[in-house]
């Protein structure tokens, strides 16, 4: 059977998974939205490998509470993490498509921006978070 190549996949609003998510997708080529869907965890280096043409990957409004993204092709433009429990981000290596950064409503406490690793970043929100310096 072939697999059909998507260039957006939806799933956003899905609360029956509780919190967990089995591969449901393939071949997601440009915007993969799985916010409101009630994720608890998710392996962000496992969905930039399994598509590495990914542009936008949208998980808003879920319960994940770490993110380390390690892309591993650099096509990425937009990531959004925004209204989740995450208290530590950390990126492994440097995004140079990456113009949009959401980590707003999270629970954050520091957010260092290391200079090299996000140098074509536009837009980061870090609103709404635990941040005092």
């Amino acid at each position: 059977m072939e697999s059909l190549e998507l260039k957006v996949f939806s799933i956003k609003n899905d609360r029956k998974r509780k919190g967990k998510l089995k591969t449901a997708f393939n071949n997601v080529n440009e915007i993969l939205d799985l916010s409101n869907s009630c994720l608890t965890t998710i392996s962000l280096p496992s969905i930039f490998s399994e598509h590495p043409m990914l542009k936008t990957l949208l998980l808003s409004n879920n319960s994940l509470s770490q993110a380390m993204i390690i892309p591993k092709h650099d096509l990425v433009e937009v990531i959004s993490l925004a209204r989740n429990n995450i208290r530590s981000i950390n990126i492994e290596k440097p995004l140079s498509c990456l113009k949009e950064l959401n980590l707003s409503y999270n629970k954050l406490t520091d957010f260092e921006l290391l200079h090299g690793v996000l140098p074509s970043l536009e837009i980061l929100d870090i609103s709404h978070n635990r941040i005092e310096k």
